[in-house]
């Protein structure tokens, strides 16, 4: 158990570190913010992207008055060697430009760089994601009677 809670404490700088060095031709990464929340089984990160005039490139959910849920937020859960995905929410005006797409693809590789085996997300089901998630990046469901609960493998040496 100790171990699983020391990970989590390591981890979670590390990635933040690796998530500031996301690089897309939108963003303007001195802007970048990335702030944790470590719990003790897992740690979120909400990360904040902005544009060179310091627009806010995600769009926040609301949840109740003037409650949002984080328009781009990460879970890390070191027991499970998985990264979360629990929302992903780009700006409708900057849709089109693979800025999701590139960060997707980067926390692949930061996801293998900390060794972790997964990353997992819940396919929008009023957005029609679940194609997207599949085809594009190559996420599957794992459990059938789960279809829009999807799941990347993202390192070589998974059971």
């Amino acid at each position: 158990m100790i171990t699983n809670i020391c990970s989590i404490y390591s981890d979670t700088p590390i990635v933040q570190e690796k998530l500031l060095q996301f690089r897309h031709p939108l963003v303007d990464t001195t802007r970048t913010r990335v702030v944790a929340d470590v719990g003790s089984l897992q740690s979120s990160l909400e990360i904040q992207l902005y544009d060179t005039k310091g627009n806010y490139l995600i769009e926040d959910q609301p949840l109740c008055g003037e409650i949002g849920f984080p328009g781009l937020l990460l879970t890390l859960q070191p027991r499970e060697q998985k990264m979360c995905i629990e929302s992903i929410y780009v700006k409708p005006m900057y849709r089109g430009e693979g800025l999701g797409r590139d960060f997707v693809e980067h926390l692949c590789r930061v996801a293998r760089g900390i060794h972790y085996k997964k990353i997992a997300l819940v396919a929008d089901e009023k957005t029609n994601a679940l194609g997207y998630w599949k085809n594009v990046h190559g996420f599957y469901a794992p459990d059938l009677e789960k279809p829009l609960v999807l799941e990347k493998r993202v390192h070589a040496d998974i059971n």
